[in-house]
């Protein structure tokens, strides 16, 4: 999971190496205010975790594995 500043294509262009050459999936968001991301206002430290703990929940309701690689 990559918690990222800014969206584009650099950040894309760098999870599809690591997906290819680790053999992994990987998942990038923008939280609130930032990047990509739409409504939220300005980004804050608290809806950070807000939205991290919220990716969180949903990679879990997933059935992802326990032991994840958060960047």
């Amino acid at each position: 999971v990559t918690l990222a500043e800014r969206g584009g294509s650099p950040r894309v262009r760098l999870q599809r190496a690591l997906a290819e050459r680790l053999g992994c999936h990987v998942i990038g968001f923008d939280y609130r205010g930032c990047g990509d991301s739409t409504g939220g206002g300005a980004p804050s430290e608290a809806r950070l975790r807000e939205d991290a703990r919220a990716m969180w929940r949903w990679l879990d309701a997933e059935g992802a594995p326990q032991q994840l690689l958060v960047h």
